[in-house]
């Protein structure tokens, strides 16, 4: 049960904290931490203390060390003395709500606050006390990191304020935090109930144009398939939504060249784990239609991935097991050399040894609701900039997700290219781009491409074996050219993408290189 917050309890929970803090100053999370540091900072100059003290409330929160514990579930698990209920409250802080916040107003010591992203209200005490809220006036914005106590929230951390007028800030930070952390949209639970409804109408018009959810095609052909589809999507989407969508042409489905040079191309378009595209699906479903195709080396090989790749999800394989779930238990026994292996008794264990993560997190949907405030501000954004549509970036990974600018109520169906190995975002940069260009006006669409799981923007390009950025400019018959490219493992000879800016059009070319077996298409 929730528990009311009073003084005493708000002070035993900023005493833990400082507890907790002198815990992870041990040395022997110092290794740890250096690593935190290294991925998150990338080795970019000095850094000042509000941004250590971010890095650290991170580290002591959220981190997973090498042995899958949290600094803060092993302050816990080294203090059993703790009553059950600061137990309770010291692990649901792993649990942090990460602002933009905008400011309601003062309800006696606490700040009323609403997050941009899952527009809920949130009431906020500091174990500082109440002063700390005096330069966060009505309608001004908050960056800040809460943790729950009780039924309301304590700011964990350092805190940044924006005034009215610099609402745009704030609305970009929730923009790109909507679309590449949909997780903090799902906290409203009407959002997470929207964005299923949205994924299922999405479905229902991919199986209405293509006669299935499984769709087989050569990879060739997927790009030209997928663009008849958003042509599909988007006229249907106009003819019965009011809301507007951003732009007006979806853009160009890009996938990796394995995609799209395979003999087949699998597009399932699952009701949970959503759109996706599985190379050489041909291969692996004749093998399960006829196992003695696994005496051929390909046909082995290519099976044999789809069940070690954790970037093939499990419903591939149930489907096909579902098919004849006997010749499923012979295709797995000869693969695995089990001669007792049967897939009515077995095949579900067999795919969580194989593929973990899938069953460790919990199912969301592939769609990211935005709300018509953040929608609005895009809109605006791209026309201030001259950029064309298309989708902003999001985390990319196995948990990506990729969603389009629409306000609640539609969807763009257009889509972009999603890699497991890199991240790809877009966003406007403008401030990024003068900085290199000596202040010259120019084009301020940039595609970021960084190996990292956070996408910071094209300023901060990861160094230290995580994927680049390189800016550039030039004058040609007086137009100012700017041109992104992406370099793996900070080698300028393994060239992942690159693209040409001039003036609102875009010029860009993707490079070969090796990936997965799948790509899930996000939006």
């Amino acid at each position: 049960m929730p528990v009311s917050v009073d003084d005493d309890l708000l002070n035993r929970a900023g005493e833990l904290k400082r507890q907790l803090v002198a815990f992870s100053q041990q040395p022997r999370y110092d290794r740890a931490f250096d690593d935190v540091l290294a991925s998150q900072h990338g080795g970019r100059g000095p850094l000042d203390e509000h941004t250590m003290m971010i890095l650290w409330d991170y580290f002591v929160l959220e981190h997973r060390l090498r042995n899958g514990r949290t600094v803060v579930e092993q302050f816990v698990a080294a203090h059993p003395e703790l009553p059950e209920l600061e137990r309770r409250m010291l692990l649901g802080w792993r649990d942090v709500v990460q602002g933009p916040f905008e400011v309601k107003g003062r309800d006696g010591a606490a700040l009323l606050v609403v997050h941009l992203v899952d527009e809920l209200t949130y009431r906020v005490r500091s174990n500082m006390g109440p002063s700390v809220f005096r330069r966060t006036p009505r309608r001004s914005f908050l960056l800040a990191r809460l943790v729950a106590v009780g039924e309301e929230w304590m700011i964990s951390g350092p805190m940044n304020v924006w005034r009215a007028q610099e609402r745009d800030v704030a609305y970009e930070m929730a923009l790109e935090m909507s679309l590449r952390a949909p997780e903090a949209v799902y906290r409203n639970p009407e959002r997470l109930a929207q964005a299923w409804e949205v994924q299922r109408q999405d479905r229902d018009r991919f199986v209405r144009f293509f006669g299935s959810d499984l769709v087989v095609v050569a990879g060739d052909q997927v790009v030209d398939r997928m663009a008849d589809y958003h042509a599909f999507c988007r006229a249907e989407v106009s003819a019965t939504s009011s809301s507007a969508v951003a732009g007006d042409e979806p853009a160009r489905l890009e996938l990796p060249p394995d995609v799209v040079d395979a003999e087949t191309v699998a597009m399932i378009y699952d009701e949970v784990d959503g759109l996706g595209f599985y190379a050489e699906f041909g291969l692996v479903e004749a093998a399960f239609a006829d196992p003695n195709l696994l005496r051929r080396r390909r046909y082995r090989e290519h099976t044999l991935a789809y069940l070690q790749d954790d970037s093939v999800a499990p419903l591939v394989l149930r489907r096909l097991a579902e098919r004849d779930p006997e010749r499923a238990s012979v295709v797995f026994r000869r693969l695995l050399k089990k001669p007792r292996f049967d897939w009515a008794r077995d095949g579900e264990e067999l795919l969580r040894a194989y593929k973990p993560e899938h069953f460790r997190r919990a199912p969301r949907p592939r769609v990211s609701p935005v709300s018509e405030r953040l929608a609005a501000y895009a809109r605006r954004a791209e026309a201030a900039s001259g950029a064309g549509p298309g989708p902003f970036g999001s985390r990319l990974g196995r948990e990506g997700r990729q969603a389009e600018i629409a306000p609640v109520g539609g969807m763009d169906p257009g889509g972009d290219r999603v890699r497991r190995e890199r991240q790809v975002g877009e966003g406007d940069l403008a401030h990024a781009v003068r900085a290199v260009t000596g202040g010259d006006d120019a084009a301020c669409l940039v595609r970021v491409i960084n190996g990292c799981e956070d996408n910071r923007g094209a300023q901060q390009g990861r160094r230290g074996g995580q994927a680049g950025l390189v800016l550039d400019h030039g004058e040609e018959r007086g137009v100012l050219l700017v041109g992104a490219v992406g370099v793996d493992e900070d080698r300028l000879d393994r060239v992942i993408q690159v693209l040409v800016i001039r003036h609102a059009h875009r010029i860009s070319g993707a490079f070969p290189r090796s990936g997965s077996r799948s790509a899930e298409m996000d939006r």
